[in-house]
């Protein structure tokens, strides 16, 4: 991979058109994963405090930094605000927590990671005890939480800031009441469910920001929960799962991709 063609975004800045997704990645693995993918040209890494990985993600860029494989303005590191800290004044502190584990100064771009928020405190998916496997929400507005997404971005902590599984009128709501305009709109689209539609006759469009609440991942319970409407904006570039797949000739497992915000 010695060439990955940039885009530029919304704000001027740029973001390589390939980036390697961290979710899911096993303990131990991924900071082995982090390095190789350093080694062979990947500059664009996909984290999130969701993922529960980042400190060994933040362990594999300070060592190739430090072998003077790249320096820090070659990559673009990307992690996500968690659902549990929706709260406007959670979003400084927990993007800070980022850093910490990343070992960086800034972000290149930072996400809210769904339009919805769960209740604060401790566990990434609070349960309700009377009601066993139902999370708990709050009833934190994802408009007053993007406020505060364009205070962080001011201060310099994350040079862009964009949004993750929002759909249609979402977007379109956040815009009426945004100064700062998301970059763009992360969401995840995965091949299996393109072939299906293919071989069924549907649209691959009718691919819902929702589509993966229905996996029979447990960490996924109750996610997406109020994500809704279609997502029907093209491909502007993705993520390639570290580990690839092979689905009736198609080569690699589309992990997610961006949808370009451009007003």
């Amino acid at each position: 991979m010695e060439f990955v063609p940039k885009l530029k975004l919304n704000n001027g800045n740029e973001i390589p058109f390939f980036g390697l997704g961290t979710w899911r990645s096993k303990p131990g693995e991924v900071e082995e994963a982090v390095k190789h993918a350093i080694d062979v040209g990947y500059r664009q890494f996909d984290c999130a405090r969701f993922y529960e990985n980042e400190a060994e993600i933040g362990k594999a860029i300070r060592e190739k930094i430090q072998e003077g494989v790249v320096k820090r303005e070659d990559l673009f590191i990307t992690s996500k605000l968690w659902c549990t800290n929706m709260r406007p004044d959670l979003v400084e502190p927990t993007l800070k927590s980022s850093l910490a584990d990343l070992g960086l100064e800034y972000l290149d771009l930072y996400l809210i990671h769904w339009p919805c928020a769960f209740k604060e405190g401790n566990g990434l998916l609070p349960e309700d005890t009377n009601n066993p496997g139902k999370v708990l929400f709050s009833d934190v507005d994802y408009v007053d939480t993007w406020k505060a997404m364009e205070d962080v971005h001011k201060k310099g902590l994350a040079k862009s800031v964009g949004i993750s599984n929002f759909n249609e009128r979402q977007v379109t709501r956040l815009l009426e009441n945004a100064k700062v305009v998301p970059v763009v709109n992360q969401v995840q689209i995965v091949v299996r469910y393109a072939v299906y539609y293919k071989k069924n006759g549907l649209s691959s469009k009718r691919v819902t920001s929702g589509d993966f609440k229905k996996t029979k991942n447990n960490r996924s319970k109750g996610r997406g929960a109020e994500i809704e409407g279609l997502v029907t904006q093209p491909i502007r570039f993705c993520f390639i799962r570290s580990k690839w797949m092979g689905i009736e000739n198609t080569e690699v497992n589309i992990y997610a991709y961006h949808i370009w915000i451009r007003v």
